[in-house]
Order: structure tokens, then C-alpha cells, then sequence
């Protein structure tokens, strides 16, 4: 008797299972207990990675003198600036030493002569910002300059204050730019009462109500104690010499009415103090008590008089302002006109220098001054730690620049403030900068570079940004020198490490492979499949590839004379009618 289609999973052998095995590895299913290798895309070059390995190593000159070492600054831009530390200072007066810089200091080109400009410590942005002044600008007096690391740079601007000279100028940590008001316009002759913000190489006009009067020659500066900038002063040509006070905050201007205040005037010097924790006003000049002398203070919203045992002859014009690492206010130049001024008595142009200090001032005037003038710039050079005077006057505007410091700088050779590498600690970028600031002791300095990695090419320059090409541990040696021969170096070492680049880390990782398990049961559904399939084929053409009909047989003959040889005898098989499968099944 015949039997029946075997049911699933029985009469399949062992060599389908073998073969489904042999299958499965030749697709690349990993043998049991072997090591599963992970794979990535094909990706360029790893990226060079710098990785710190140290502080920086600075050699000093045989005088011992150690620099000052250059800190990081939280500010945009994009170069790092701080405060040195520089020696103790001498007491006022010991040693006062102003220093002549040259006109081209640094080997960069400097402003044009000028007077009557503004200048103030922009903190922001780490420099000192000069703008306008005139008469004898070459061109539009509104150009706008930076003073860092001993040297000027021009900065261009998309716009600009309309050019003016006598302009309130001073900065406002309150709101975190440069503050500018008024001045004498060079292009009417008019006064102006516009207000500007100067930030990070931008120019903003403030439209601002109310407005202080329109005028020129008044004094600013902030006002820490209060919280306010403090405008005080200047000349209007519709009601003369003013005597109100403006506080300035939020971008908003605010009239103080003031029972007691200094008498109207203009240019006077004026400056905070913060040994005094008040705002410092000097001299000036008012129609008719002439040339002023008098010193007030104002603190917590009120002005008063202070009476001084000494004090700076009577002037207008002067240049006064907080020198920090003297921790003293330092006044310097100014004009007076004893006896009436007129064509055959000019104004007598003075350059002494003094210093207020405990609430006293103090003549400092040395031999070695900068030249009798009004309306010089001066300003603190907060980083350098000494005070910055473009020198100017109002006859000849000489344009040269000098600086003031109460200890005299190093003679022995130039000085390396700082020499840093950035970024510090980097871990996916490939950029890499080198920035130096130095310090001459006499014209300028030269920069000799060594040791730089692949990729960085060094010149005669103090600073470059280069893409570091290869791994590996690498020692930068700097030399600096000036006009005395005499050089000073630094060197600093840091690690280029190869990492993958952010890209790959951001790749999804590959398929997990199939577990061991998983294979057994795929070779088994595909063993199980492939013998069935074989034993109903054979089964089919053993039918004569159709159903026998009902009650009969299909003859099968056994054809022994195949190109093969003789062909294995296959017996016929008797089916029973009632065990005919039905329509569809082979």
C-alpha cells in the first residue's frame, strides 16, 4: 500500500541540513565563539587633533625681570587679552616717567595729527579706542582706531559718527559698550547732541529721548558708586557754558536737578575715582570767572567741594584719568590765559604732571614731558597698565604718542608678555593659532619662529593660524628682538593627536549580527523547506507530472537506456481511489 505525503519535518535528511549550514557561513555568519569584528564607512584621513600637554615655559632676559603671562578673554572676537602684572609702583612723583613712543610704534602706521579726539578703555573689547578730533586730520575727522600690545591699528567700520572733535567719549560697563555725545561737527561748525554705542568694530546711533542739550566740550565718565554714566558741563552756542548733570543708563538719558553744582564750563577733566568711590571734576574754563581751579566730587547723586591744601594751577583742556596701577588720578597739560587772551597774547600751552591721590594733589613733573599742549587724547591702557597720551596741541598737532608709567619699563631688552596656542584644549577641530604679544624697550620688535609642526609657516609676525597636518609631540620655540639687539624667547609644547573625525562618531553603527541560535533555526526552517520541496517534486514526476484519474494507476516505465547508463528501476505504485488527492495537490 502506498502512503502519504510525509507530514513537515519528517524525511529530511541530514546532508540539507549540513548544506543550509555551510550556507549560512558562506554569507558571513561568524562560527560559534569567534570574535564578531566591528566595521566603519570608508572615511577620509582622521582629522589632527591638538591636545595640551602643559602651561607655557618663558625664558627671560639675564636682567631676571619675569613678564607678565597673557590670560584668555571672554570676549567675540576673537584675540585673548588681560591685565599684566606689573611691579609695585613707585610713590607718586619718585620715579613719573613718560616715555616717546614715536609716531609709528610697532612699525604700524598711526593716526594722523590731530587734537581735541576722544579716547577711552573700551573693556569689551581689550583696547584702547580713539576716534575723530581735528582740525589737521588728514581727510574726514571720523576714523576710529584701536591702541593694543604697543601698536596702533585703523579699524574700518560700515559707519561712522559724523566726524566732530571735543565729543564726550568714555565707557559704559553698565551697558558694555563705548558711549559717545556731542561735539563741535567739523562739517557745520554746529553742536551735536547725537548719541552712540561703539561695540566689537560697530558703530550704533542710540535714538534716545529726552536728549541733553546740544554741545561740545563736556565731560563724561562712569560713575561706579551710583551705577550710572555721569555727564556733567560743555558749551551750547544758544545758552553758553552749561552747568547740569545728565546720568546715562539702560540707553536712556535722565536730567538730575542739583541744588549745589559746579559752575557752568567746559572741558573740564573729569574721571571716577574709586579710591574716593566718587566721580573726580577739574578746572575748565566759564565765561566769567575765566580759568577754573576747583575740585568737586560727586557721590550718590550730589556734588560737593573739596578744599585742597594744593592743587593744579587753573586750566582748561587738560587730560585727566584713572591710572590703576598707580591707584591714583593723573592730570596732565591743558591751556591757560593769565591775562586776557587776544592776536598779541596767545594761550600759554602747559605739560606738567600731577596726581590726586587720598584727596591731594601732588605735582609729579619731570624734565623728560611730553610737549606744552590742550587737547591731547589721553587714556589708561588697562592690559599695559600705564596711561596712553596722543599728543596734540592747538597750534602744531604732532601726532606722537606717548605713554606713562610711575615705574620705568625694562632697558635690558624686549619683553615677552605672552605666547599661547589656541585653542587650549581642542577635541574636533583642526585649526590651530599661535598668538604672541610682546613688549620693545626700543623701536620695534622682530618675531623668529621654530619648531612649528607640518603645516604652520612661521615669518616676521607675532601670531599665525595654520591646519597642523601631522601627529605627534611638538615644542614651538619663539625668539623676540628690537632695535637694542638684545632678544628675549619663549617656547611652549603641546600633543597633535589623531581622532576620528565628528562626522564618523555620528554614523549609525552597522546591523547587529545573528546569533548563534538564530542561524540553527534559519538552517533548519531552510533544511526542512528544501526536503519537502525535493520529495514533492519527486513524487510529481513520478506521476507523469499529472493526477492519475479516479480508480486507475498512472503506468510508469523505468527507461534504461539514458546517455548515463541504465537508470535505477522505480516499481509501479497502486493507488487507492479513495486516497486521490484532490484538485490542486500534486
Amino acid at each position: 500500500m502506498g502512503h502519504r505525503f510525509p507530514p513537515t519535518g519528517h524525511g529530511v535528511g541530514v546532508l540539507p541540513l549540513l548544506g543550509a549550514f555551510l550556507l549560512a557561513l558562506l554569507l558571513g555568519v561568524p562560527a560559534w565563539g569567534a570574535p564578531q569584528v566591528s566595521w566603519a564607512p570608508a572615511s577620509p584621513l582622521p582629522t589632527p587633533v591638538l591636545a595640551s600637554l602643559g602651561q607655557v615655559a618663558l625664558r627671560y632676559p639675564s636682567s631676571g625681570r619675569a613678564p607678565s603671562t597673557l590670560a584668555s578673554s571672554s570676549a567675540p572676537s576673537s584675540t585673548p587679552s588681560s591685565a599684566p602684572s606689573l611691579p609695585t609702583p613707585a610713590a607718586p612723583g619718585a620715579d613719573t616717567l613718560w616715555t616717546d613712543l614715536n609716531s609709528t610704534p610697532g612699525g604700524h602706521p598711526a593716526p594722523s595729527p590731530r587734537c581735541c579726539s576722544m579716547m577711552a578703555y573700551d573693556a569689551h573689547d581689550g583696547y584702547l579706542l580713539l576716534f575723530g578730533g581735528g582740525p589737521n586730520c588728514s581727510g574726514p575727522c571720523n576714523d576710529t582706531w584701536a591702541w593694543r600690545a604697543g601698536s596702533w591699528y585703523r579699524i574700518t567700520t560700515a559707519r561712522s559718527p559724523p566726524a566732530r572733535e571735543w565729543g564726550a567719549m568714555a565707557y559704559d560697563p553698565f551697558d558694555g559698550y563705548v558711549l559717545l555725545f556731542g561735539g563741535l561737527s567739523m562739517e557745520s561748525g554746529e553742536a551735536l547732541s547725537d548719541t552712540w554705542a561703539y561695540d566689537n568694530g560697530t558703530w550704533t546711533p542710540l535714538p534716545t529721548s529726552p536728549l541733553p542739550t546740544a554741545r561740545w566740550g563736556a565731560g563724561l565718565t562712569q560713575d561706579l558708586e551710583d551705577g550710572t554714566m555721569l555727564l556733567f558741563g560743555g558749551y551750547s552756542p544758544a545758552t553758553g557754558f552749561l552747568a547740569d548733570t545728565w546720568t546715562f543708563v539702560g540707553g536712556r538719558w535722565t536730567s538730575l536737578t542739583e541744588t549745589i553744582a559746579p559752575a557752568g564750563r567746559w572741558t573740564p577733566g573729569m574721571t571716577f575715582d574709586p579710591e574716593m568711590g566718587a566721580v573726580l571734576l577739574f578746572g575748565g574754563f566759564s565765561g566769567s570767572l575765566g580759568f577754573l581751579s576747583d575740585t568737586w566730587l560727586f557721590r550718590g547723586g550730589s556734588w560737593v567741594r573739596l578744599s585742597t591744601p594744593l592743587a593744579p594751577p587753573a586750566r582748561e583742556k587738560a587730560a585727566l584719568i584713572y591710572d590703576g596701577a598707580e591707584e591714583a588720578v593723573v592730570l596732565f597739560g591743558g591751556d591757560i590765559c593769565p591775562v586776557g587772551c587776544g592776536p598779541t597774547r596767545p594761550l600759554r600751552l602747559l605739560n606738567d604732571t600731577w596726581t590726586f591721590q587720598g584727596g591731594s594733589w601732588r605735582n609729579v613733573t619731570v624734565t623728560r614731558s611730553p610737549p606744552p599742549q590742550c587737547c591731547g587724547a589721553l587714556g589708561y591702557d588697562d592690559p599695559e597698565g600705564r596711561g596712553l597720551l596722543l599728543s596734540a596741541n592747538d597750534t602744531a598737532a604732532n601726532g606722537t604718542t606717548w605713554s606713562l608709567a610711575f615705574s620705568p619699563p625694562p632697558t635690558s631688552g624686549p619683553e615677552l608678555l605672552g605666547f599661547q596656542v589656541f585653542p587650549a584644549d581642542p577635541t574636533t577641530v583642526s585649526e590651530t593659532s599661535f598668538l604672541v604679544e610682546g613688549r620693545p624697550s626700543n623701536g620695534t620688535l622682530t618675531y623668529r619662529w621654530s619648531g612649528l609642526p607640518p603645516g604652520c609657516v612661521g615669518g616676521d609676525f607675532p601670531g599665525l593660524s595654520c591646519e597642523v597636518q601631522r601627529a605627534g609631540n611638538y615644542t614651538v620655540e619663539l625668539e623676540l628682538s628690537d632695535a637694542t639687539g638684545a632678544t628675549v624667547n619663549g617656547s611652549l609644547t603641546f600633543r597633535v593627536a589623531l581622532e576620528v573625525p565628528p562626522s564618523l562618531l555620528l554614523q549609525p553603527p552597522p546591523p547587529p549580527l545573528p546569533s548563534p541560535l538564530m542561524v540553527l533555526l534559519t538552517a533548519s526552517v531552510v533544511a526542512v523547506t528544501l526536503g519537502v520541496v525535493f520529495h514533492y517534486t519527486r513524487r510529481w514526476k513520478r506521476s507523469g507530472g499529472r493526477h492519475a484519474p479516479k480508480g486507475t494507476a498512472a503506468p510508469v516505465r523505468a527507461d534504461t537506456t539514458g546517455p548515463e547508463g541504465p537508470a535505477p528501476s522505480i516499481a509501479e505504485e497502486k493507488v487507492d481511489a479513495r486516497e486521490q488527492p484532490g484538485p490542486g495537490v500534486a
